[in-house]
């Protein structure tokens, strides 16, 4: 999950941010979402000038503006409010229609539009021909790795992406609290959890799947 983060600011940054006032993300609770906006706001200059967005759940909007690395919280109920102006879309969550009502409200202010992430799993059948705004493309992490490792060369790859990891750890490490797990009850009550939304936020399942025999 930290790869895809680190590989989509990248691209966002090689892009100057498609020239968007804001960058939203949704399902910016998850790890992936608090990540990315981890990474645009150190990498973001004064020059930049664009706005990090976080979409959430309203029962998550507390936990995701605590942790000061989004400009902005909206809840899902909300997506009205968002500010008709320049903005690139990522879409973690795959909710498709969330990333309609995201379009819908934006149209012609929407410059970019990603699909980075399938939690919710419908967006992989759903349409988007019809939706105002550019179409959501999919944001595929491993042709960026091998995209960037042929620009940057595989040393300074792995240099920048270790970099950015251990900040990323310092960042997460008051409040990040781990659960591990190496029996098979274990790991499926942590599968059971997961699949039902009950895994709060600031848990992070640390899982080993027993060998057989």
């Amino acid at each position: 999950m930290f790869s895809l983060a680190f590989f989509c600011a990248a691209f966002l940054k090689e892009r100057d941010y498609f020239g968007a006032r804001q960058v939203i993300v949704t399902s910016a609770s998850s790890k992936a979402a608090l990540g990315l906006a981890f990474l645009l706001s150190c990498a973001r200059s004064a020059g930049d000038g664009f706005e990090i967005v976080g979409l959430t759940s309203s029962a998550n909007a507390a936990f995701v503006g605590a942790r000061a690395v989004y400009d902005r919280v909206v809840t899902y109920d909300a997506i009205a409010s968002l500010t008709l102006e320049a903005a690139a879309l990522i879409d973690l969550g795959g909710d498709a229609k969330l990333c309609a009502a995201v379009h819908e409200r934006l149209r012609d202010a929407l410059k970019w539009s990603a699909l980075a992430g399938f939690t919710h799993g419908d967006a992989l059948g759903a349409s988007h021909a019809s939706l105002p705004g550019p179409q959501p493309m999919l944001f595929f992490t491993p042709d960026h790795i091998l995209r960037l490792r042929r620009e940057w060369g595989g040393d300074v790859l792995r240099a920048r992406l270790a970099e950015a990891w251990l900040a990323y750890l310092a960042f997460v490490a008051p409040w990040l609290r781990y659960e591990y797990s190496a029996t098979p009850g274990g790991v499926e009550a942590a599968y059971a959890e997961m699949l039902s939304g009950k895994t709060p936020p600031s848990k992070a399942h640390i899982l080993t799947i027993p060998a057989e025999g």
